[in-house]
């Protein structure tokens, strides 16, 4: 099973549409994959989706709305025991690189 080590800026594309958003969403709904997604990612999306909001390209409803996804999303992680991993750990564990999409 493929193991994908998710930053914020990663996880923001399963939220907000942009280059590489339909990959970030095949490979975080279908559940065929095996995922990481440290602590500090969960107040870097938000800050990311603050700032998107600051700049006008999402509204106060709609940040309120996928900010709750994110949440969602988080729990569901943390219920299945795939985030809160140390990317310290991984990279040098698992030899992780990073993925251009």
């Amino acid at each position: 099973m493929p193991f994908y080590y998710l930053d914020a800026s990663a996880l923001v594309k399963r939220y907000v549409p942009e280059t590489g958003s339909a990959w970030v969403r095949a490979i975080t709904e279908d559940g065929a994959v095996e995922l990481s997604i440290a602590d500090l990612t969960r107040v870097e999306v938000g800050s990311a989706l603050a700032r998107r909001t600051r700049e006008g390209v999402i509204g106060l409803d709609e940040r309120d709305d996928l900010m709750a996804r994110a949440r969602r999303y988080w729990a569901y992680l943390v219920g299945k025991d795939a985030a809160r991993t140390s990317p310290h750990l991984l990279i040098t564990a698992l030899e992780l690189q990073a993925i251009t999409h």
